[in-house]
């Protein structure tokens, strides 16, 4: 409801650009005026309201509104309210009175809205034979006078053919700016404002303005000068804190043809107005919705302004292109892409800057997703990074230190040394090179390790290397190697010598003494058997490892008394395992586990 009514206003902006860019005394081609039928649902809406008053502020004289008032109006003096907002309002209960008030429309100084009593007799309504007969002879006399203004006037006219043919003019993308790898990281927003201050000056039906935030969104640093009343050549418009008006404006606009209208605001704020938004999708639309401040890096502005939804939502829209640059090129990519799609765009840009990315290519936008930073092929591909906007910098950093961490990784793996994880004992220098390291990189380096178990393919020797350097780690680590390489471990555990399995056992049990664990998941608990069958002092690590499993367990809710029930069983095979090797002393000396058991 109201969408109707916002179209006609930007239509009636249309035809008043086009009559002050083209006209010409003799060949008034855009002299027309823009009638729309109406309810009253329409002038009671919120996007009613918000057109009406632009509506109001520009004078769009060629504008006429009829309402067939239903009584729906009775609530409030409509008459009164559109006066207010600068309108010519007449009342009419006739056919006569309606025809008597259209034509006084013809020397309207601002835009009218006609009030049809609900008591007009359906007679009255239809149109007479005559007069479809006078509009039949008035488009044919306006296609004289478009002809005679194309022999009068050839540039102009074929600038027009081009506009309302819908084609963009030759070389339009020849000026777009480039940016170099190692410039100022800036805003996508601020991409944005140089690549649109290039586009307007080679695109002339680009038209349109921002929702009082032309100095965040930055749409007009081409300096287009303001479309206002008596200043109708204009092509930059103050839409005001009138969102939903604004866009459904640009539909209106776009449908009038030869115009590319664009329109801005923060990416939340486009879901003030998503009636038009869906509209203009139904109707494929040509429109470019500049949408900026796309995440949640908005500094003082805070959740009202951050658009958790708004992205998905735009993707999810059948018809819309949304489109997320991630620097400035994307973003030229972004805007090539938007001016030569047949429908709406929406371009989500940030607040906060990107660097210009090296793999990134304004040809690539296109394509719609690509490879910026590729893996390296020697190396098994471990994860795919996918990201939009800001994120793809984000992402590439991320990817380019996880890489480094990797060749520490595969280096270990491959060649059974490296001074970060070099035996204690055989390389004391190496125990100390992987002390220096900061714990995070520590941990990091650790979970690599662990997620290269093909790598690693249980070699004894690189096991028993790692459990000799733990007690080098930090207690990140070190926790690491605990919550996620008892598996890994066990696996390899019977491949090891005695001393290693006693530091693996010893390692692992610290950790549930510590806390910093519940159990051992998986059936790591059934290979650890295996280990504590090679070694008594091992045993009794394992024992007590069980009896902290136990523990822990037995305070959970719900799901508590099933695991419980698998710790025991767990703990029951390591002690049958235990007695089958002759290891009884272990049950006498940890008596918690005894009692676990």
């Amino acid at each position: 409801v109201g969408q109707g009514l916002a179209a006609a206003v930007g239509l009636a902006v249309g035809q008043a650009h086009l009559a002050a860019t083209f006209g010409q005394p003799e060949h008034p081609l855009f002299a027309h005026r823009v009638i729309v039928l109406c309810k009253p649902g329409a002038l009671l809406s919120g996007v009613g309201c918000e057109t009406a008053s632009l509506a109001g502020h520009l004078k769009l004289a060629s504008l006429v509104a009829v309402c067939c008032d239903d009584g729906l109006l009775a609530c409030e003096d409509t008459a009164m309210r559109y006066k207010a907002y600068g309108w010519c309002v007449e009342k009419v209960d006739c056919a006569q009175g309606l025809r008597e008030a259209l034509h006084r429309t013809q020397v309207a100084d601002a835009a009218t809205m006609i009030l049809v009593s609900q008591e007009l007799k359906p007679a009255e309504k239809a149109c007479s034979p005559p007069a479809v007969a006078q509009g039949s002879a008035q488009a044919a006399a306006w296609l004289e006078a478009y002809r005679r203004f194309g022999e009068a006037d050839a540039k102009a006219h074929a600038e027009l053919e081009r506009r309302f043919g819908g084609g963009l003019p030759a070389a339009w993308a020849d000026g777009l700016p480039n940016f170099a790898v190692g410039e100022k990281a800036q805003a996508t927003r601020q991409y944005s404002a140089k690549v649109l201050a290039c586009l307007v000056g080679a695109v002339p039906e680009m038209v349109g303005g921002s929702a009082d935030l032309t100095g965040s969104n930055l749409t007009n640093q081409g300096h287009l000068k303001d479309f206002q009343h008596k200043k109708n050549a204009g092509r930059y418009v103050r839409f005001g804190v009138r969102e939903h008006a604004m866009l459904g404006i640009c539909t209106g606009l776009s449908a009038y043809g030869c115009f590319v209208p664009f329109c801005s605001t923060f990416m939340n704020f486009f879901t003030y107005g998503w009636g038009a938004i869906r509209v203009a999708a139904m109707t494929q639309a040509k429109v470019i919705y500049v949408a900026t401040h796309d995440s949640i890096e908005l500094g003082e502005d805070g959740p009202t302004h951050q658009p958790i939804e708004v992205l998905a939502a735009c993707r999810a829209l059948p018809n819309m292109l949304a489109l997320r640059p991630a620097d400035g090129n994307e973003t030229v990519g972004a805007y090539k892409v938007a001016l030569q799609h047949a429908g709406p765009a929406l371009l989500a840009l940030s607040r906060s800057g990107t660097p210009v990315l090296e793999g990134a290519a304004a040809d690539k936008v296109r394509l719609g997703a690509y490879v910026v930073a590729d893996f390296d092929p020697s190396l098994a591909p471990v994860a795919v990074l996918a990201a939009s906007g800001t994120e793809v910098a984000t992402c590439v950093e991320a990817a380019a230190a996880l890489l480094e961490l990797r060749a520490d990784v595969n280096s270990f793996v491959r060649q059974g040394q490296t001074p970060l994880f070099a035996a204690a004992g055989a390389d004391p220098a190496g125990a100390s090179a992987l002390a220096g390291r900061d714990a995070a990189h520590q941990r990091d380096l650790v979970e690599l390790l662990l997620t290269a178990r093909a790598d690693v393919n249980h070699a004894s020797a690189d096991m028993k290397t790692v459990l000799d350097c733990a007690t080098a780690l930090s207690d990140d680590a070190r926790g690491l190697l605990i919550s996620h390489g008892a598996k890994t471990f066990a696996d390899a555990a019977p491949d090891l010598e005695r001393t290693a399995n006693v530091q693996l056992a010893q390692i692992l049990a610290h950790g549930f003494a510590s806390e910093q664990q519940a159990f051992i998941g998986g059936d790591a608990g059934t290979k650890l058997s295996a280990v504590a069958q090679r070694s008594l002092q091992a045993s009794a690590s394992i024992l007590k490892l069980y009896h902290w499993a136990r523990c822990r367990i037995s305070v959970q809710t719900n799901l508590g008394r099933h695991q419980a029930s698998l710790a025991t069983e767990r703990a029951q095979n390591v002690r049958l395992a235990l007695e089958s090797a002759g290891c009884k002393n272990a049950l006498q000396v940890h008596t918690g586990a005894q009692v676990c058991l």
